[in-house]
């Protein structure tokens, strides 16, 4: 398992997305069949509309 983060003035859905690109753009995660991420109930990654956002990013 590996942490990964990074420091950001603001919160919201594009820090976040940044930290997902950083992550799913290195290997193993660029080419694993799943990708599980466990974070916390902030509004920029909560709900369905979190879900397709991801989903649609990184199919």
């Amino acid at each position: 398992m590996q942490v990964s983060g990074r420091c950001e003035p603001t919160t919201g859905i594009d820090p976040f997305m940044s930290l997902v690109a950083q992550v799913m753009g290195q290997d193993p995660y660029a080419s694993a069949k799943r990708v599980f991420w466990v974070v916390d109930n902030g509004a920029s990654h909560r709900g369905k509309q979190a879900a397709d956002r991801l989903s649609a990013a990184f199919p």
